[in-house]
């Protein structure tokens, strides 16, 4: 198993997380989703990836991967729960490669 939260790309930012604060000692600010974990399972030569909510972007997360691992992950498993601030924006393919997410 590997843990990484360093995902610092902003492709496709979602207009919701503008919406999401953090309390800081200046009052709220912007969160910057730097606490989201994303864990990297390896077992029989495959690799899942499975993050939590995905605020960074999943496309984002990807890209963090394929810099550590130089490769894509067999499978990604990952949470979306903004889907209603996604639907009320242009909808929009989201894709890596020739794999459609």
């Amino acid at each position: 198993m590997f843990l990484y939260t360093d995902v610092s790309g902003t492709r496709y930012p979602t207009a919701g997380n503008q919406k999401l604060k953090k309390k800081a000692a200046e009052g709220f600010v912007q969160d910057a989703f730097d606490h989201e974990q994303c864990l990297v399972i390896t077992q029989d030569g495959k690799r899942i990836l499975l993050s939590e909510c995905a605020h960074n972007g999943i496309l984002n997360i990807l890209d963090r991967y394929k810099e550590i691992f130089h490769s894509d992950p067999d499978m990604v498993i990952s949470g979306f729960h903004l889907m209603k601030e996604i639907m009320g924006e242009k909808l929009q393919v989201i894709h890596s490669g020739d794999t459609i997410l």
